[in-house]
C-alpha cells in the first residue's frame, strides 16, 4: 500500500487457529466473508467478527484467531510493511493451535 503500510488479504479455513503472536505496532484487519474469533490479550472474551466488521490489536499485545463456522473466512490484515509474528514472549508459541475433537 505504501512504503509503511502494507495490506495482506488471507484466506483461512474454519477450525485452524493460528499461532499466538505479538508485534511492535498496531495491527486490524476487516472480515470480509465469514466468522472469526480473536483471542486479544486483555480481553476478557474473545472478539467475535463477521463480515464487515473491523478489529483492531493494539502493538505489543499476544493474540491469536480462530476461524469458526462452516466457511473459510477472509480478511483483510494491515499493518506495518515487514512486521512479521513476533514470539519472544511469555504467552506466545509459535505453533499453531490444534483443535482436537477427542481432547
Amino acid at each position: 500500500m505504501s512504503d509503511d503500510i502494507q495490506a495482506l488479504v488471507i484466506f483461512h479455513p474454519p477450525g485452524t487457529p493460528n499461532d499466538t503472536h505479538y508485534h511492535e505496532h498496531d495491527e486490524w484487519w476487516v472480515v470480509v466473508r465469514g466468522e472469526i474469533d480473536w483471542h486479544i490479550e486483555g480481553q476478557a472474551e474473545p472478539i467475535h467478527a463477521r463480515a464487515g466488521d473491523f478489529v483492531l490489536c493494539p502493538k505489543l499485545r499476544n493474540h491469536h484467531l480462530e476461524p469458526v463456522g462452516s466457511e473459510v473466512s477472509v480478511r483483510i490484515a494491515t499493518n506495518t510493511r515487514g512486521e512479521y509474528h513476533r514470539y519472544d514472549r511469555p504467552g506466545c508459541r509459535a505453533e499453531p493451535w490444534r483443535m482436537d475433537a477427542t481432547a
